[in-house]
């Protein structure tokens, strides 16, 4: 018989033992340990609400789900690589140095400055949305993406994993649709349809809004004022079928969103200003998401386009010597949040964008992207290394790299150190 609590050693199907150690992530249905293999993990389904573990699951066949699926190569996700053998759960692959996202979403300004600013935050919710269209092009659907289904290593430029495979599917499988309450799209929030690539673009819409913004897109006037607007005997009545509480309603997608062009009822100016932490391209994305796209799902950008501005995004950053918050240098020629010059940086500017790098004299990596038609395939690979040396003004190919190509140019500017 199966115990009902995790205990300290696993042994997986092929006999190995692993030590469970401290607790990665925590999700509705289960939890992530790390083992003394910094490589591996070990996840672990739990009954809802408590620290029992569910054992209603048949492993053995989700293993094989999971492995029939057309997953595309090089999408850095924690597959099930052994089954457990005297509890409930799967050995995973996971770098030992990563956290959930939910470590960015951030409620003051001091920890959203401690956690790498908008520039980090860009380039790890391009990641995430760069796995997604990988996956919605080859027909799968992620299903329950969350804060704490996505992890990220340290850094700027960090890793990004998707650790929860257990939901993957192929979008024509109409199975029973999880989702992570306050993300969920509204079709599957209300029950009127099931999990789709539309209905994961939400939930990374939501995520990403709140990532930057410090705030939810539904959570306006007409839910946070609603314990005096709503209450007494002249409140508005509840029509059938709609929850009585205005937070559920706005989970369920049946209020306006709080920058809806439209309607401004639900408006609010809690968290940082969009215009701020967002380009007017992401901002359109948002709109068409939050605005349309709430009654009607085809009208949601596809998860290809969102990696293609959030890379844009990363890509024109710089980050305040003065404050440390990051901002968009195409936007700002100094900080907005403190007005300090902005620090000196080179512009690279290719057919398809560009990107900026700050510092000294030193060596850079041209990016696919800015060369060449986005992929979220492939928009990282690295295409040329250029020495930069700011007091010289030069930009000069690595010695033993090939030359740099004609229409790859260079900028100086600010004068910020």
């Amino acid at each position: 018989m199966r115990p009902n609590t995790p205990s300290q050693y696993v042994i997986d199907e092929h006999g190995n033992r692993h030590g469970r150690h401290d607790e990665v992530a925590r999700a509705g249905q289960g939890v992530v340990y790390r083992t003394a293999d910094p490589g591996l993990a070990i996840k672990q389904p739990l009954k809802p609400g408590t620290d029992q573990l569910d054992d209603s699951k048949d492993f053995a066949a989700l293993f094989r789900r999971i492995r029939s699926l057309p997953i595309p190569s090089r999408i850095p996700m924690s597959l099930p690589l052994a089954i457990l053998r005297d509890q409930p759960g799967y050995v995973m692959r996971l770098l030992g140095s990563m956290e959930p996202f939910d470590v960015l979403d951030c409620q003051d300004f001091e920890s959203y400055i401690a956690t790498g600013s908008t520039k980090r935050r860009f380039y790890a919710l391009y990641r995430c949305a760069a796995m997604l269209a990988r996956l919605h092009a080859a027909g799968i659907v992620y299903v329950d993406l969350s804060t704490n289904n996505v992890l990220l290593g340290p850094g700027e430029m960090p890793e990004v994993w998707l650790i929860d495979t257990d939901n993957l599917r192929v979008e024509a499988d109409n199975g029973p649709t999880v989702f992570t309450p306050h993300l969920g799209a509204p079709e599957v929030v209300q029950r009127t349809d099931s999990a789709r690539p539309r209905t994961d673009a939400w939930a990374f819409a939501v995520l990403a809004f709140k990532l930057l913004t410090m705030g939810h897109p539904f959570l306006g006037k007409r839910v946070l004022g609603a314990q005096d607007e709503d209450a007494g005997w002249d409140a508005d009545p509840v029509e059938d079928g709609v929850p009585s509480d205005r937070d559920e309603q706005a989970y369920a997608g049946l209020l306006p969103w709080i920058l809806d062009q439209d309607d401004d009822s639900n408006a609010a100016d809690t968290g940082l200003p969009a215009e701020l932490v967002t380009t007017p391209r992401l901002l359109a994305l948002f709109q068409e998401t939050f605005g349309p796209g709430r009654t009607n799902p085809h009208r949601r950008p596809a998860a290809s386009l969102w990696a293609w501005e959030l890379a844009r995004a990363f890509d024109t950053s710089l980050t305040c010597t003065n404050c440390r918050m990051s901002f968009l240098s195409d936007q700002h020629d100094k900080c907005p949040y403190c007005e300090a010059p902005a620090p000196r940086h080179v512009v690279a500017r290719g057919p398809f964008g560009d990107k900026v790098y700050q510092g000294g004299k030193e060596s850079i990596a041209v990016p696919a992207r800015i060369l060449e038609p986005f992929s979220p395939d492939s928009g990282d690979d690295i295409r040329y290394q250029v020495e930069i040396d700011f007091e010289a003004g030069t930009a000069r190919p690595v010695r033993g790299t090939a030359d740099l190509p004609p229409e790859l140019g260079f900028e100086f500017r600010g004068s910020g150190r």
